[in-house]
């Protein structure tokens, strides 16, 4: 009787030992990206900016105008002037750029893949 019993309780723990364990789920992996000389900052700014009526992007504009200073300042402008559609402006828009890719400072340097972009999108824009 008792070997009845135990035979069950014997063959369930060989099985156990012989059973491999479940692989562990995989986790996910996030790489961060992370990007330099203010890009971040400047393709948050493109986003907020999208979101602005047109008069809200003139009063930007204004406000963007009344400031000194370098590539950064050139790239919000440009931004901006990208997003009236108005051929005038893009044209404006392209000089800003052009500004940024002919300056050879680090800051500048850093954004000329952006202002590239732009660039070409916005002449693209012009057609």
């Amino acid at each position: 009787m008792m070997r009845s019993r135990l035979l069950p309780l014997l063959l369930s723990l060989l099985l156990a030992a012989c059973a491999t364990p479940a692989p562990e789920a995989p986790t996910a992996t996030v790489k961060l990206v992370t990007t330099v000389g203010g890009m971040d900052d400047l393709l948050a700014y493109h986003q907020s900016l999208r979101r602005l009526s047109p008069q809200e992007l003139g009063r930007e504009l204004q406000a963007l105008n009344a400031r000194h200073g370098g590539a950064m300042l050139a790239m919000q402008k440009a931004m901006v002037l990208g997003l009236t559609h108005d051929a005038g402006d893009l044209t404006k828009a392209q000089a800003q750029l052009g500004s940024v890719l002919s300056a050879t400072d680090s800051d500048a340097v850093a954004l000329k893949p952006l202002a590239q972009l732009l660039v070409s999108n916005y002449a693209e824009m012009r057609r």
